[in-house]
């Protein structure tokens, strides 16, 4: 007889997460995903393509190859006045199993984790993974600073173990600015409490001076598990390819354990493309980061004109997050819009509960395919305003 039972830690992710695609159709538009429509830059095709005709084919060491450790420690040395070591990097399956891996190596069953809310909605299924519990704390677009000094004190009165962020903010495209970083590093001075940033969106941000890393944050450092992925910046999201850096020797074994463990080493032909990339980003990055700008100020544009909707403006990543008026919960009217109008796009429920009565909006689509869905999103809140109460 076989048997049915599965892991009580599946079970368990299963029932806390909120992540949930819809299924595809072929009059579909999609503009929930982050997944950059941009071409992967042609130097790292290129280096790609020469990687594979000169063998790299081959396992890679554990903790990645040391050329691209090298070139990835340097260049955060450079552009941040840091200095890291090529022993303090690991190279991981993209930033998610970087996550996961922290996730997996600092947290028993029972640990609190403490994040922002809304937040990235993996960090809550890693957590889970792990068994341990997430603890939100509400930080609104707007008061980051204040919000990041509450949230620590709400990590030190309950014990907590780590501290899991975005920057730029994934929903949100908030940033966290060096002010709010050093007041989260001034909170937590006393404290043992370890930081995992993740930070995915880096590259794209819109206004000088919303944004600052963690990396320049020295204060931070001793406590820093800093998470990047090479998926958003230079648009390589099948690539599978992210990092960490962190000076912590401790958590830095345990990672590598753990991510040996459920993905061993990444393949080393991409590696030696990203090697390219990170070479090459001077020269990549800003016609990515232009495009992406016309973009953003488009959707705002036409957002705004939707009847019983506001939102914030991005200060960086590529969504809009926007409330709506209307007594509907986010699921239902994620839904709704795909049944009935053909346009798809994220709960915001998904991002935590301050994240209800919010869509996500992502403008990683050409202007053609975001007009295309604005068009039908635009008739459905006309719809909504004549038919839906207000909330």
């Amino acid at each position: 007889m076989a048997t049915t039972s599965i892991a009580t830690r599946v079970e368990r992710l299963r029932q806390v997460s909120r992540r949930a695609d819809v299924a595809s159709r072929p009059d579909l538009i999609e503009l929930s995903k982050g997944e950059p429509d941009l071409r992967t830059p042609a130097p790292v095709v290129a280096a790609m393509h020469e990687a594979l005709d000169a063998g790299w084919t081959h396992y890679s060491s554990g903790p990645g190859e040391l050329e691209l450790r090298q070139v990835l420690v340097e260049d955060a040395n450079r552009r941040f006045g840091t200095s890291y070591r090529a022993s303090e990097c690991i190279i991981t399956h993209g930033g998610a199993a970087a996550i996961t891996s922290t996730a997996l190596a600092l947290i028993d069953p029972g640990d609190t984790v403490v994040t922002a809310d809304p937040s990235y909605s993996l960090y809550r299924d890693a957590v889970a993974l792990a068994g341990g519990e997430l603890l939100e704390v509400e930080i609104r677009p707007g008061d980051e600073a204040e919000g990041l000094r509450r949230l620590a004190r709400r990590a030190i009165a309950e014990d907590a173990g780590l501290i899991m962020l975005c920057n730029p903010v994934n929903p949100s495209g908030a940033t966290y600015s060096r002010a709010a970083l050093e007041g989260l590093a001034a909170e937590l001075a006393e404290s043992d409490i370890r930081v995992l940033l993740d930070e995915a969106y880096e590259a794209y941000v819109y206004e000088e001076g919303a944004f600052a890393t963690a990396l320049s944050i020295p204060r931070l450092r001793e406590r820093l598990i800093f998470c990047q992925t090479f998926s958003k910046t230079y648009a390589m999201t099948g690539w599978r390819i992210g990092y960490i850096l962190t000076t912590d020797v401790v958590a830095l074994g345990a990672i590598l354990d753990v991510h040996k463990t459920f993905n061993n080493t990444i393949n080393t032909a991409v590696q030696r493309a990203a090697i390219a990339a990170v070479r090459t980003r001077d020269a990549t990055i800003p016609a990515m980061l232009r495009d992406y700008s016309r973009r953003r100020e488009h959707v705002m544009e036409r957002i705004a004109a939707f009847p019983g909707v506001r939102f914030v403006a991005p200060l960086g990543a590529f969504y809009v997050f926007f409330e709506y008026a209307y007594d509907i919960p986010s699921v239902e009217l994620r839904n709704r819009l795909v049944e009935d109008y053909g346009v798809a796009l994220r709960p915001g429920a998904e991002f935590g509960d301050a994240g209800e009565h919010h869509l996500r909006l992502s403008y990683t689509y050409s202007l053609e395919t975001l007009d295309a869905g604005l068009d039908r999103l635009e008739w459905a809140f006309i719809e909504l305003a004549a038919t839906v109460p207000a909330s």
